[in-house]
């Protein structure tokens, strides 16, 4: 697995979300979830939906930040149960 589908995996199990609702908001089967996970293959517009879904970024989930993990701060910004930094 290289590095975006580990980041992939760890942000959705750091998340309150199960495949079936990732995939809803991405716009895409579970099975595209998956493979995301597992070969670390997604389009550029998906990986932002996915990262704004997740509560993280781009360059994390990419691992361009090495050291900055999914953020862990509750907000409003994109739902109820988004987890971004805009309020930090």
């Amino acid at each position: 697995m290289n590095i975006l589908g580990s980041r992939i995996t760890e942000a959705i199990n750091l998340s309150d979300l199960k495949q079936v609702e990732i995939a809803r908001q991405c716009g895409v089967s579970i099975q595209n979830v998956t493979n995301w996970k597992g070969k670390g293959q997604i389009k550029n517009d998906k990986l932002l939906i996915l990262a704004k879904t997740l509560g993280t970024t781009v360059d994390w989930l990419l691992g361009d930040d090495i050291e900055e993990p999914p953020s862990t701060t509750p907000c409003n910004h994109l739902r109820p149960d988004c987890w971004c930094k805009s309020n930090e």
